[in-house]
């Protein structure tokens, strides 16, 4: 983060396509203390997929009819991404993630991205997760679900301001 910051403020411009912004200020925000049972608001949707029998594309689940699959593939997900960075699995390994039910009944919480030639379904809703703590903080830091390095699955700490 330092080299990026380093780098931002050598020139304080940067440009994202043709597009050429200028730097005025940045700032580096501690990480919140996470905890089982913690509540989440989504910054950018959550991607669930699996490979299923007569699709040739991956198959986007959807948390309303497959709940349970939905919270099995997150934790699946990041026990892989866990393991890959630190080179063991957790201590803990439960995971147990559940979305604002009333949220969703409410709102409609989809959200279907065009990207190329792809239909990415995420959703867009609070959610809380149970479970081991090591690995709730590590899924705020690298994100909940699939396609984290396109920015999907990003999550702020739901606090009584939002």
């Amino acid at each position: 983060m330092l080299h990026l910051l380093n780098g931002l403020f050598k020139d304080h411009k940067f440009k994202i396509g043709r597009e050429e912004f200028t730097v005025k200020g940045a700032f580096l925000r501690e990480n919140p203390e996470i905890k089982p049972g913690q509540t989440f608001i989504c910054l950018s949707p959550i991607v669930v997929s699996t490979l299923k029998e007569g699709y040739t594309k991956p198959y986007y689940i959807r948390y309303t009819e497959e709940p349970e699959l939905f919270s099995e593939k997150i934790r699946q997900n990041l026990l892989r991404k866990f393991a890959t960075y630190y080179g063991h699995p957790p201590a803990d390994d439960r995971l147990f993630f559940f979305f604002d039910e009333e949220y969703l009944t409410r709102h409609k919480g989809t959200k279907l991205i065009h990207y190329r030639d792809q239909k990415i379904l995420g959703y867009l809703a609070p959610f809380t997760v149970e479970g081991s703590a090591e690995l709730i903080a590590f899924g705020y830091d690298v994100g909940f679900g699939e396609k984290n390095s396109m920015g999907f699955g990003c999550v702020e700490v739901k606090n009584a301001d939002n």
